[in-house]
């Protein structure tokens, strides 16, 4: 605490002699901010009859200036008045300054400075600018000073610019640059940092990183605020590479690195190992960078190296909640809900533990199925005095909701409804898991009811649901008066029209859309080959190449005649034609585009597509790459089982084409006939012009369509034979329950027959080992056999097949136990994470040997 400044009685005697004595004092207690004591002092001259002059009142108000202490100095203000001490403009500008974020006094005591004929000058209407929290009320001051004769200067121009940047409005910030020159007023280092904020922060990076090259040409350098604005701009673009070119480069412009500099880059950071590079750099790292890395790792869900680094000795003293709190959410996104419960547990011994970790680990529980270790720590929030808020309820209905506990999943959206303040989430958790589209309707009534808005997944969980074409239709009505972006849902809803038969309504549906391999193309594809359509799929066929590569939209065009093309080999015409597409940057399906060439240069014929694609395989595998066909000894063991099942109706159903090699080798290798469905058009077509090449287009029928939609119209096909006698899956290993259930249900498979499961273990096929296998101790169903298998190209990367024959219809075998729902859960989890972001291979394999240890234990494995 400052001390007290002490003037004597016989001091005041002596200012009275001379009163530029006291202007001394009183400006020492402004550079203090000491206004309070300066306004005493003013007073206690008064009393000593010490003459007061506008020095003495200008010295007192600058302290109030400095101290933002808007009271006194309009106090003061009218104190020279009553006084007859007429203020100048220094007095005034301090005391306008004084008025930051009351714009109304600034404004007045400007009018009332003209009223009195004080001139105010730049610094004045700085003063007021920097008051100003609005762009309108700022660029009326601007126009003011042009309309006093008063010529603003660079302050002012880059005040009124960051005004703009509170209302947002970004386009008025570029347009003040432009001003500043037309006034020949150079824009300088500010100038340039302040637009660039309001640019970054108003979404326009582009703008930004814009402002930033434009620098070198107006010849104004750049300072570490520059360069770490220009970084957060990157970041918000996911120009991950580009913010780190501006971080290695602040050296050679003199410039040194902040902590913030530092924290930046790492937060835009989309590669963890670039973040760890960065942050092992900082010779004195603080606890910002170190969460701003933990934030890095959570976004990768690279959750070992989190929990390594949490509790590295290097790093120990600098953990926090929020370094807890990233490296749980970093579990949680990779189903690692032991861990996130252990992290928690240490939080709640050192006293961290915040709604945010509870959520956290109930996230992390719903992400494995874990619904009653979710509600157990909802519950526990209470006893840890931890309040539980509208995220833990969301988090834990989700659970509830995932695993079918719709009774506990409602009755917590009830509480939330009734002690809480529902959001959409709330509303979500139970509408993403609702297959009731009644149900999922009764909830968007409520929500609205509510007034809480329903969003993108409210509605396309409902479309998921939907199976009746006007209620699809109304929904996407309902989404357009709401601006809810509809991108998705409408292909929901032509999948609704599809399965209602309606596909008149569909195509109106997609009348204006450019078509991509889509659900709602899927569907309505499968909707003409169905119903026997050739025309409507090839005016779909071709608006659909008319989107994609050139190699994909040429298998697309030459497809649909190949689909029972009699020849051996492709046509001259369609081999030319797929010769000539380049595959080599045809994203995203570059791979299958690549075997799709190799097979093409081969002679027709069964036995030399297959060794093209084997050929192709090896070559993947080398490179570190999964084939995903089923090949080497895959394919030994699928036809062995082939060739061992009871023959009945002398077909084969596939579930899973990719890009034929299987359907090539049953067809090639037995004398059945083979069905096989493959959901995505582009890889229909691939598969078909792979077996056109073998020869095989007749033996093999390729259709289009999702398996739960088209195993229905497979039985129809079927007709009053006894079903078939081989099936073979070959999905990712979390899927196949829904399809066992429709083979079950629908007796697709006949006594006696054969069904083939690949990837059981890659892929972690918990729930279908369980009911495929006698693992509960009753009488089974099938007679089942787990064989080891290698991926092509890769021998040492062990798999595992299923091959299992149904014995007899009966009762479903007793639920699996918990470690086995676990697995499932997180099996699903892999498939999601896969299709949009990198797996590290050692977490994959981290999951199958733990997944390996719990079937084997249970005596589900290879014998």
């Amino acid at each position: 605490m400052r001390p007290a400044v002490h003037v004597s009685d016989l001091e005041l005697e002596e200012w009275r002699h001379a009163p530029r004595l006291a202007t001394a004092v009183l400006g020492h207690l402004a550079r203090q901010r000491r206004s309070a004591e300066a306004s005493k002092l003013l007073r206690r001259m008064a009393g000593a009859a010490v003459e007061t002059n506008v020095y003495h009142f200008g010295a007192a108000i600058s302290a109030c200036e400095k101290a933002k202490d808007w009271q006194t100095a309009i106090h003061l203000l009218a104190t020279m008045r009553a006084l007859r001490v007429n203020p100048n403009v220094i007095a005034c500008s301090a005391a306008v300054s004084s008025c930051e974020g009351h714009w109304p006094l600034a404004v007045n005591l400007l009018q009332a400075m003209i009223r009195d004929e004080v001139l105010p000058n730049v610094v004045t209407y700085n003063g007021a600018l920097h008051a100003v929290d609005a762009w309108p009320q700022a660029l009326m001051l601007l126009s003011s000073m042009r309309q006093e004769a008063v010529t603003p200067d660079a302050v002012s121009f880059n005040t009124v610019c960051a005004a703009c940047g509170t209302g947002g409005v970004w386009q008025l910030s570029l347009h003040v640059l432009r001003e500043m020159e037309m006034a020949e007023v150079p824009p300088d280092v500010i100038s340039y940092n302040t637009a660039m904020d309001v640019c970054h922060k108003s979404g326009r990076w582009q703008h930004a990183l814009a402002l930033f090259s434009s620098m070198d040409k107006a010849s104004v350098p750049r300072d570490v605020i520059t360069m770490n604005t220009a970084m957060l701009a990157c970041s918000k673009a996911s120009h991950w590479q580009h913010a780190l070119g501006i971080l290695s480069g602040m050296p050679a412009q003199n410039l040194i690195p902040t902590a913030i500099s530092y924290n930046t880059a790492i937060t835009a950071c989309d590669s963890w190992e670039s973040a760890l590079a960065i942050f092992s750099s900082i010779k004195a790292a603080a606890v910002r960078s170190f969460n701003s890395l933990m934030g890095v790792l959570q976004k990768c869900a690279q959750w070992q190296l989190a929990l390594h680094i949490l509790w590295s000795e290097s790093f120990g003293g600098k953990r926090d909640v929020v370094s807890f709190n990233a490296a749980m959410s970093a579990c949680d996104k990779a189903g690692q809900w032991r861990s996130a419960l252990w992290l928690l547990g240490q939080m709640s011994a050192q006293s961290l533990a915040d709604e945010v970790s509870y959520s956290t680990a109930i996230s992390a529980c719903d992400k494995v199925g874990q619904w009653e270790a979710a509600l157990g720590l909802l519950a526990f929030m209470n006893t840890a005095r931890v309040v539980a808020d509208t995220y833990a309820f969301n988090a834990a209905m989700a659970a509830c909701a995932a695993m079918g506990r719709w009774q506990w999943a409602v009755h917590l959206l009830h509480t939330v409804c009734g002690h809480l303040q529902p959001d959409v989430t709330s509303f979500n958790a139970v509408a993403c898991k609702c297959s009731d589209w009644v149900l999922s309707l009764t909830l968007i009534v409520d929500m609205m009811r509510r007034s809480v808005g329903p969003n993108h997944i409210t509605f396309t969980s409902a479309l998921a649901a939907v199976d009746r074409w006007p209620v699809a239709v109304a929904l996407l009505e309902l989404m357009g008066s709401l601006r809810v972006d509809s991108a998705d849902a409408e292909d929901l809803a032509v999948s609704a029209c599809c399965q209602d038969g309606a596909w008149p309504a569909a195509l109106w549906l997609l009348q204006a859309k450019a078509l991509g391999p889509s659900p709602g193309v899927t569907a309505l594809l499968m909707s003409c080959e169905q119903d026997g359509l050739p025309e409507l799929e090839t005016e779909i066929l071709r608006r659909l190449a008319g989107g994609m590569p050139r190699a994909a939209a040429s298998a697309l065009l030459v497809s649909g005649p190949l689909a029972t093309f009699p020849g051996r080999g492709l046509p001259p015409l369609a081999r030319s034609l797929l010769a000539s597409a380049n595959s080599i940057q045809a994203q995203p399906y570059a791979k299958e585009l690549a075997l799709l060439a190799k097979v093409i240069s081969a002679d027709p014929g069964p036995n030399n597509v297959l060794q093209a694609m084997d050929s192709y395989g090896e070559e993947l595998g080398e490179a570190g790459s999964w084939a995903k066909f089923a090949g080497g000894s895959k394919a030994q063991a699928l036809l062995a089982a082939a060739r061992g099942a009871a023959k009945s109706s002398g077909a084969v159903l596939e579930i899973g084409t990719y890009c034929g090699y299987s359907a090539v080798s049953l067809a090639a290798a037995t004398s059945a006939t083979v069905t096989t469905l493959e959901m995505d058009p582009v890889l229909v077509a691939i598969a078909r012009c792979v077996l056109a090449q073998a020869g095989l287009a007749q033996k093999v029928r390729v259709w289009t369509g999702h398996s739960q939609r088209l195993l229905p119209r497979m039985k129809e096909r079927l007709s009053q034979t006894a079903g078939f006698d081989v099936i073979f899956m070959d999905r990712w290993g979390s899927q196949y329950p829904e399809d066992l259930e429709q083979i079950e249900r629908l007796k697709l498979l006949a006594c006696g027959g054969v069904l083939v499961a690949d990837n059981v273990l890659r892929t972690v096929a918990a729930h279908f080992l369980w009911q495929t296998c006698q693992v509960s101790g009753k009488s089974s169903r099938y007679a089942s056999q787990v064989v080891p298998v290698n991926e092509v190209g890769a021998e040492s990367d062990e798999d595992w097949m299923s091959v299992s024959v149904l014995l007899r219809a009966g009762a479903a075998p007793d639920p699996p136990p918990s470690e086995w729902t676990e697995l499932q859960k997180l099996s699903d989890l892999m498939r999601v994470r896969t299709t949009s972001s990198f797996v590290p291979r050692a977490e994959i394999q981290e999951v199958k040997a733990r997944a390996k240890r719990i079937f084997l234990a249970a005596g589900v494995g290879p014998t």
